[in-house]
């Protein structure tokens, strides 16, 4: 059977170097029919219009994350003040350094993606859970009840997310809760995650790979770039 493969990652928080490496290593991929971003772009790294313009070169699905709904927010005034001073910062710094095209892309992404993989198994992305980017009911040691009232109402029974930064698959109730885990900002190591799903007219599979960046590139990119990385 002919089987297909759609990449997922999510939360770049702005690491263009481990973007990079993670793109060169999915382009090696066969049968690659989507590629797709489940937001948190920017923040605490180097990238900013890199970041976008690999993902178009890549035809790459982009999500928007709370990152960047944070972005609109503090735009309409509706942020209240609340958020850490580093949000702000990043706001500044990206209003800076986006282009208008790019800021206005970003920052009017779709919300959720839904993909029918074959007559049994149907897929919905997003950042955290439905309508709520911000969600943490997202992590691998959330309570089965709580991981119920998240998702299990939802039609899909893959369920792909991000948001939480390290990677997992949790079945429940004939549904698969996939996290895809962080290309940007996981413990401070030097490696990005992403996520496979492969998928024919019958199976679904699961891959779930890391892959090294340079840290100290990213680091040099950071301090050229003014940026500020979060401790």
């Amino acid at each position: 059977m002919n089987t297909k493969r759609i990449v997922f990652f999510s939360d770049v928080h702005g690491n263009i170097t481990g973007l990079k490496e993670m793109m060169k290593a999915v382009r090696k991929l066969e049968n690659v029919e989507h590629i797709i971003g489940l937001g948190d772009y920017f923040g605490w790294g180097a990238g900013h219009n890199d970041i976008i313009d690999l993902c178009l070169e890549n035809n790459v699905i982009l999500i928007r994350g709370g990152h960047e709904e944070i972005l609109n927010l503090i735009d309409r005034g509706e942020d209240n003040g609340i958020y850490y001073p580093e949000i702000y910062f990043t706001h500044d710094w990206l209003k800076k350094h986006l282009t208008q095209e790019n800021y206005y892309l970003v920052t009017n992404l779709p919300t959720e993606i839904r993909i029918r993989l074959n007559s049994a198994y149907t897929l919905i992305g997003f950042h955290a859970a439905l309508n709520d980017m911000e969600s943490y009911t997202c992590g691998s040691d959330r309570e089965l009840e709580v991981l119920e009232k998240a998702y299990g109402s939802l039609e899909e029974n893959v369920i792909v997310y991000g948001h939480y930064h390290e990677p997992h698959v949790i079945p429940m109730n004939g549904k698969l809760l996939i996290n895809c885990a962080s290309i940007g900002q996981r413990r401070n190591d030097n490696l990005s995650n992403y996520t496979i799903i492969e998928y024919d007219e019958k199976k679904v599979a699961v891959i779930q790979r890391q892959i090294p960046y340079d840290k100290d590139e990213e680091d040099r990119l950071i301090q050229e770039r003014g940026m500020i990385r979060r401790l």
